[in-house]
């Protein structure tokens, strides 16, 4: 059973969500992507954080206008072992349901946040970006079919 098995993240979790606006002044980040944070890794969002003091580009958006932050993909990468684009986007983000290209457009950021860690070269990274866009394209051809539209 389990019941008694806590879940990751779950120990300190209402005192976070008591004291949102504080963590939105501490690390400077919108509430949304805090509140965003704090449902998706609970207690250990700070790790999902971590590598930003040392760059902090990995705090931009992943896509414009969601509250995914590139230190998320850093994260699917070191800690839940995401190893291709689709990982990122299908699996450890909601971003292929989101918006409407299913992440096509953040598929290329989303590479090049991958590539250092797994030591992608500019190829790989374009056969990652290529990969991804023809596997939404197969799912929008098949949705088409479903539905009868061309």
């Amino acid at each position: 059973c389990t019941e008694d098995i806590a879940l990751l993240g779950a120990d300190g979790y209402p005192a976070l969500l008591n004291s949102v606006e504080s963590l939105v002044d501490e690390h400077g980040l919108s509430r949304e992507v805090i509140l965003h944070l704090l449902s998706r890794y609970g207690g250990i969002f700070e790790e999902v954080l971590e590598p930003t003091h040392l760059d902090s580009s990995l705090l931009q958006p992943i896509e414009s206008g969601l509250p995914y932050l590139k230190a998320e993909i850093r994260y699917a990468v070191t800690h839940e072992k995401a190893l291709h684009v689709s990982d990122v986007l299908m699996r450890r983000t909601r971003i292929a349901l989101e918006v409407r290209d299913r992440g096509a457009a953040a598929s290329r950021v989303v590479a090049q946040v991958m590539a250092p860690i797994l030591g992608w070269d500019y190829e790989k990274v374009q056969r990652e970006v290529s990969e991804y866009e023809e596997l939404i394209a197969r799912e929008f051809e098949s949705e088409a079919a479903v539905i009868g539209v061309s």
